[in-house]
């Protein structure tokens, strides 16, 4: 089996995610706001990835704007 990685974990291969500056992450959210979110994302005609990125930035530029 091929891995990136070494013996002490260190990155040996670039990923395309770290190329463009994108971090993957994995949220565990209840069955209804996700049903939710795929509904209001389908809605706005969008992928729910967006639609939570969308409302994560809305909410990160409220919060410095309150400070």
């Amino acid at each position: 089996m091929t891995t990136p990685y070494n013996n002490d974990n260190t990155v040996t291969t670039p990923r395309r995610d770290n190329m463009l500056g994108r971090v993957r992450t994995g949220l565990r959210i209840p069955y209804a706001l996700n049903t939710w979110l795929t509904l209001e994302a389908r809605r706005q005609g969008m992928s729910k990835n967006a639609l939570i990125l969308t409302i994560l930035q809305n909410w990160a530029k409220k919060q410095v704007n309150e400070q």
